[in-house]
């Protein structure tokens, strides 16, 4: 019965998503020169987020993520956008137990109390809060279980596994096949995130490249890496970019600052796009998830739980699944 169940979900799921992937799946390089906010979004809500502010966007979108329904009188339709999106995350879903479920449940099996830690200085918040629910859940598991040893597969610069051998003096052993990932663990350096400015900066390049360059068949497929949080303006984005690119462009910065003015519109429906494809985002990670869910049933693997773990205003990306696998001689082996 849990299989069916499922199976279903997953099914529903990918009907309702079928009308979102354009969405999902669109290129931020190209929202400016593919005029993607009026290809991809309804008129009515266009026409909306013309009277909202930067910040009234914000303040709806990141509601969205609660059960509070989203509710601005400017925007009615964008706000029933928002909230039948949110109906597609796990949230509303009854296989997705809440975290308070799931300690209740593993505390049935004489799993002991989660314990936390946080260690700032190394983590931003994201990462702290992330590492503070996992590492607590995997040592409460591996204590029930009586593992000796955890095997971090996908380990990553390797924060988990540096918490849980740290400060839960656990053996751990990181894998990843990133030779440059696993390089940066050792050092502990921090992610940093790209904010919406980099994406606006990009999206006006392709603008600026067009018009300097007229290709007849559409600009090739530039990649200039992640260099706009180390400048300090437009104009300067674009020298290091050409330069990066090798092309032989004057670049003029009176001109460059003229194209920047005349886009701060587009600037702030990127700002709003992109946080509408964020929307969509808990909707795919729930199939995914899901689909994970059905092949561990499918594999005879019954007792298996999907849980919210962290809070998705902290981390967007805030399932996990716990699963429990029986052994030939009936000892139970804890699998996450």
């Amino acid at each position: 019965m849990a299989m069916q169940k499922t199976s279903f979900e997953i099914n529903n799921l990918i009907c309702s998503l079928k009308t979102l992937l354009p969405l999902a799946n669109s290129h931020m390089v190209h929202f400016i020169t593919q005029n993607i906010f009026e290809s991809l979004l309804p008129k009515c809500i266009q026409e909306e987020i013309t009277y909202l502010s930067v910040a009234e966007a914000n303040d709806l979108v990141l509601g969205s993520f609660s059960n509070t329904k989203p509710h601005n009188k400017q925007a009615p339709q964008l706000c029933d956008f928002l909230h039948q999106t949110h109906k597609l995350s796990l949230n509303e879903s009854e296989l997705c137990l809440s975290f308070e479920s799931l300690c209740k449940h593993l505390g049935s099996r004489g799993l002991s109390e989660c314990s936390t830690h946080i260690i700032k200085n190394l983590m931003s918040v994201k990462k702290s809060h992330e590492v503070e629910m996992m590492s607590g859940i995997v040592d409460a598991l591996a204590r029930s279980e009586n593992c000796t040893h955890i095997v971090d597969i996908g380990g990553g610069k390797g924060y988990l596994s540096s918490v849980l051998a740290l400060k839960h003096n656990m053996k751990v052993l990181s894998i990843d096949s990133s030779h440059m990932t696993s390089k940066s663990a050792i050092k502990q350096i921090p992610k940093v995130e790209v904010g919406t400015e980099a994406l606006f900066y990009r999206a006006l390049l392709e603008v600026y490249l067009e018009k300097k360059l007229h290709p007849a068949n559409g600009l090739p497929h530039f990649r200039v890496g992640k260099i706009a949080k180390k400048c300090s303006s437009f104009q300067e984005y674009v020298h290091k970019s050409v330069q990066r690119l090798g092309l032989n462009i004057q670049v003029v910065d009176s001109e460059l600052q003229e194209l920047y003015d005349s886009h701060s519109e587009s600037r702030k429906q990127l700002h709003v796009f992109f946080l509408l494809r964020l929307c969509v985002a808990p909707a795919i990670e729930g199939l995914i998830m899901l689909d994970r869910l059905l092949y561990l049933r499918e594999q005879g693997v019954q007792d298996a739980y999907l849980t919210q773990l962290f809070d998705p205003v902290v981390s967007p990306r805030c399932y996990a699944i716990v699963a429990f696998n029986k052994t030939l001689n009936g000892d139970s082996q804890t699998a996450q």
